[in-house]
């Protein structure tokens, strides 16, 4: 089981949400992809600190792997929060509106934007090139 993914190495435990979908191997959803280790996305966070105008924090652990979108739990008084931070960083050292959307859970966040993007996906996709060994 993936339980390194379950809390920071700093001991902040991720939402229940987030460890209920990595404890059953639900990390994959074309083309958004849970992340392998909690540092995976650590430079789309750094990005989001410095480009984000609203001081919050937080920690990244969804990407859309054909373009730069991101998604993290927000972290407040040293706690990860339930509520879901969707961004898009420019790359470039500016501040601004990186924030596209914001969503009160995983479970908001999968179902308002992961399963349609999904659902874009398989409309153009063949399934079988995900099952060629």
């Amino acid at each position: 089981m993936n339980a390194h993914l379950f809390k920071t190495t700093n001991g902040l435990l991720l939402p229940n949400a987030f460890r209920w979908f990595v404890g059953q191997n639900l990390v994959s959803f074309e083309p958004w992809h849970f992340c392998s280790q909690l540092d995976e996305f650590a430079f789309a966070t750094q990005r989001f600190q410095l480009e984000n105008s609203t001081k919050r924090e937080l920690i990244t652990i969804l990407r859309r792997h054909d373009r730069d979108d991101f998604a993290g739990f927000e972290i407040k008084d040293n706690q990860i929060c339930e509520n879901v931070i969707y961004y898009h960083p420019s790359f470039h050292n500016t501040q601004w509106n990186i924030i596209c959307g914001e969503y009160k859970n995983l479970f908001a966040f999968v179902q308002k934007v992961v399963l349609p993007d999904m659902e874009e996906w398989a409309s153009t996709e063949d399934a079988e090139e995900y099952f060629n060994d």
